[in-house]
């Protein structure tokens, strides 16, 4: 009996540690990351790429253009939301949002806003962002996450750095709602050391006094595994502060990252 009740309980702490190894999402995304990339075989073409089509070839730059032009980037002629100017911050005298037709001495914004992310007691994390708008047109954002992680059974810790750099457009411009895309590069720093092009779509509602929604997917990859982030927060305003409340998800290769966060944030 004795001997049985041995078998089992190593078999147990054998499967568990098995099973806190396979829980250790930071080192199995290290690992993805890490892997070489394989690349498929170029095959000959020797087919002629040289006969030109000159009518669908126009007709597909004008189509591409027209997207680009009133889809992307907008008609500044005729859609009145961009001749408003940036707020000093949210709900400034009797504005809403980050826009407002009022122009002020000094129309630009920076803010700060440090936010804590938990997903359990071994998995949690830091996310700072940056943000500037010197003027309505575009604006600088650089969000920076660091995540740690334990294991429990063999008291080691493990943790992840990385960076997004992106600059930003809002497409839409009203009082009340702002939403746009940017793109950028993504990094992850410690022993990986990696970038990739980023591209992600943003908003920001302000639908109640004191009172807005918040939100961005970012879209990325690194030597062809995906490293995605998505945010979606409720906010409240006091005055040139804010506090937050919401939820952040973390795809970094296969492991996903889902974490809830509470932050607070400075309009200087």
């Amino acid at each position: 009996m004795k001997k049985v009740f041995s078998i089992c309980l190593i078999s147990l702490l054998f499967f568990s540690s098995q099973l806190s190894l396979s829980q250790n999402k930071i080192d199995q995304s290290k690992k993805e990351l890490k892997a070489e990339k394989k690349e498929p075989k170029k095959e000959k073409n020797t087919t002629d790429n040289h006969k030109e089509t000159p009518l669908v070839g126009k007709i597909f730059m004008y189509m591409t253009w027209g997207v680009f032009k009133y889809g992307i980037i907008g008609d500044y002629r005729n859609e009145e939301h961009f001749e408003n100017y940036v707020n000093r911050h949210p709900f400034q005298e009797q504005t809403l949002g980050n826009y407002s037709a009022l122009k002020k001495e000094h129309n630009f914004q920076f803010l700060a806003n440090e936010n804590l992310l938990y997903s359990n007691s071994n998995l949690f994390a830091n996310h700072l962002e940056l943000q500037y708008r010197p003027f309505s047109l575009f604006y600088l954002k650089t969000d920076f996450y660091q995540l740690f992680e334990r294991n429990p059974i063999y008291h080691t810790r493990d943790q992840l750095g990385l960076f997004q750099f992106n600059l930003m457009y809002d497409r839409i411009r009203f009082q009340e709602f702002n939403f746009g895309w940017n793109i950028g590069i993504t990094y992850i720093g410690n022993d990986i050391k990696q970038a990739g092009l980023n591209l992600g779509i943003h908003f920001d509602a302000f639908l109640i006094k004191n009172i807005s929604f918040s939100g961005d997917l970012n879209w990325s990859s690194m030597n062809t595994v995906p490293v995605n982030t998505y945010t979606f927060k409720g906010n409240y305003h006091f005055r040139k502060n804010f506090c937050s409340f919401g939820f952040e998800h973390l795809k970094i290769g296969t492991p996903q990252y889902n974490f809830v966060t509470l932050g607070i944030g400075h309009y200087f």
